[in-house]
């Protein structure tokens, strides 16, 4: 998906050279090929859809068009990359008259507002540090100390995943305790000589429940102490309005426990909410078909005794790593290519592990159950050329699959 979105982006970049050269027109004798702006776009569940015509986000689309800037859009979610990056064309025809300026950069703006909305994620969960982390080494990489440096920030900011995971309490943490606990792990990203807006903060969408008051200011306050200990020149948080609609069909995010009242930020709140998870991930357990076993098409164990001792090894596995969070994925044969029903009973299935480890004193917060059906990506050819089943392959994948959210096997939940 982000390949085919920067090549495409690339095109539409040559095609305005074309037109600039063809027009006869010129840059702004005023503005030097010394800007850099980078925009991270959250674009995922639990949040609204970003409204692009937004006041910020078409001054700086502007600012980019006029500055002939270097520019580079990044997706957030849990592994976030740029989806787009090139310069702004200039052409050598000089003394161009401040209409045909204005005219030119009106087209950039049109089609760049069309690109900044393709960012799509292409894994569940958000880690936002990290895509500041990538619009920083971006930026980082421009020569010359005489570089306009710029990053916007359009996200809600509750990060599901990384070091700054407010699915862990953090949210309610001291923000000096966030930027030690960062600086241990030398997770600061560095940020110097940038000027960094954030548009949305805060803004969430269903199921993840609103923010209070105190809440959306706490979460301001943390990072805006963590951009000033990278170096930034500037942090502004906007006041643009968010879209009332909500993300459809974006892979899975969780969602963050928030208070009804006003919660005081103490050292004794601090303490029960770990800052930061830096623990390792615990290996990928697979349930398979002669453990965890399935009635056929239903969500009921065949064998209710077999399938909770086995499933009980996963509990103390998982009481033995308290702050890790995992996904229980349930995948099936292939169904005869009915992927709607396969998916839906993949899901009731791993719900339905996820209860017994409940009843086993697993707090339910660290467990995303999520359905693949048969379209996983360790799924294995079950049918043969002939449309009939290869009951060996069938067998292996019906399973539910306990992944660890910060492991490797989490890239391919989607």
């Amino acid at each position: 998906m982000i390949k085919r979105l920067v090549k495409r982006a690339f095109v539409i970049t040559s095609i305005l050279l074309v037109f600039i050269l063809a027009s006869g027109c010129a840059s702004d004798s005023q503005a030097k090929d010394n800007a850099g702006y980078a925009i991270v776009v959250g674009a995922h569940s639990n949040g609204r859809v970003i409204p692009f015509n937004s006041e910020t986000v078409q001054n700086a689309l502007t600012y980019i068009s006029y500055r002939h800037a270097y520019v580079t859009f990044i997706n957030c979610d849990r592994d976030p990359e740029p989806y787009f990056q090139t310069k702004i064309p200039e052409s050598s025809v000089k003394n161009l008259s401040a209409e045909k300026q204005k005219r030119i950069a009106e087209s950039y703006v049109k089609q760049l507002t069309e690109i900044i909305g393709q960012a799509t994620p292409d894994s569940s969960e958000v880690d936002t540090l990290k895509a500041i982390q990538k619009a920083a080494q971006g930026l980082g990489g421009l020569d010359g100390a005489d570089y306009d440096k710029d990053l916007l920030i359009l996200d809600s900011g509750l990060s599901t995943s990384g070091y700054m995971d407010f699915t862990s309490g953090m949210l309610y943490a001291d923000p000096q305790d966030v930027v030690a606990a960062l600086e241990e792990v030398n997770a600061i990203p560095n940020l110097s000589g940038v000027d960094v807006t954030w548009s949305f903060c805060g803004d969430v969408a269903s199921p993840q429940k609103e923010l209070t008051v105190d809440e959306r200011d706490n979460l301001k306050k943390i990072w805006e102490a963590v951009l000033l200990k990278g170096g930034a020149n500037t942090v502004t948080f906007t006041n643009d309005f968010s879209s009332a609609e909500a993300y459809q069909g974006m892979p899975l995010v969780s969602t963050v426990e928030v208070g009804e009242e006003k919660i005081e930020v103490n050292a004794d709140l601090r303490a029960k909410a770990p800052v930061i998870n830096v623990t390792d991930p615990i290996e990928t357990v697979v349930l398979d078909n002669a453990s965890v076993q399935f009635v056929g098409d239903k969500d009921i164990f065949l064998d209710e005794v077999i399938a909770r001792e086995k499933i009980e090894e996963v509990a103390h596995l998982l009481n033995e790593h308290p702050d890790n969070q995992v996904y229980v994925i349930g995948t099936t044969a292939s169904g005869r290519n009915d992927e709607a029903f396969c998916q839906d009973l993949s899901e009731r299935r791993a719900k339905a592990v996820v209860e017994v480890l409940k009843e086993m004193g697993i707090d339910e917060g660290r467990m995303i159950p999520v359905g693949l059906g048969f379209t996983d990506h360790w799924h294995v050819e079950d049918i043969d050329g002939n449309g009939n089943w290869i009951e060996e392959n069938a067998a292996k994948n019906r399973k539910v699959m306990i992944i660890d959210v910060n492991s490797e096997d989490a890239s391919f939940v989607s």
